[in-house]
């Protein structure tokens, strides 16, 4: 197993452009964000997210500035971070309920603790990421899973905000999605599929 690097992870927002929606993940991936430093980028969770963007029309993967088949790359973050692959957003913003892939030995993941969510810096760090994306003219925030909802939605206070549309969605780890009360016998790439679309509804609604 590869060591967890540590990688602060920043929230990526569009060049430029509004920012209708904003999703906020748990915490960047051990494959994934902690090797590419994009939110979700290389994640194993991350795949049905960018699937999802995609389909709304939010987000284009480039490579070297020509735009690539998103099935067609190999989902590692040091991978694609070598590759020179990145997502170009339109009108959405990523992030994570806390910037740092969690770890107590240096090569395992972890869920982020509560102390570390509600930290002066932590919090300091979410709130200058919505106000960024709220100047920018956001409608409506995505929180994936409990711990993002717990940070954002209680800690930072956005499920109370009259003017935001605020939704939470089941985290889309494989985990997640092969316990899920609804699975119906449907496989992992079935219910990443169904995941998707159902993001795509609330990032068009």
């Amino acid at each position: 197993m590869s060591r967890i690097l540590g990688t602060r992870v920043p929230a990526r927002f569009p060049s430029d452009g509004p920012v209708r929606a904003m999703l906020f993940g748990e915490a960047p991936g051990p494959r994934g964000a902690d090797k590419s430093g994009i939110p979700f980028f290389g994640d194993r969770s991350g795949r049905p997210v960018y699937g999802a963007l995609v389909l709304a029309g939010m987000c284009e993967i480039v490579r070297d500035g020509e735009p690539v088949a998103l099935e067609s790359l190999p989902w590692d973050g040091a991978k694609l971070d070598a590759m020179g692959a990145e997502p170009i957003l339109r009108g959405a913003a990523l992030s994570n309920a806390y910037d740092v892939c969690p770890t107590d030995d240096g090569h395992s993941f972890r869920a982020p603790s509560r102390a570390e969510l509600a930290s002066p810096a932590n919090i300091a760090r979410l709130e200058r990421e919505v106000g960024r994306a709220m100047d920018a003219g956001l409608e409506v925030v995505v929180t994936l899973g409990r711990a993002a909802d717990s940070a954002i939605g209680t800690m930072l206070g956005l499920r109370d905000i009259p003017i935001l549309r605020y939704e939470t969605v089941r985290h889309p780890s494989a985990q997640a999605l092969l316990f899920a009360k609804d699975r119906r016998g449907r496989g992992l790439g079935e219910m990443e599929d169904a995941w998707a679309k159902e993001l795509v509804k609330i990032l068009k609604g």
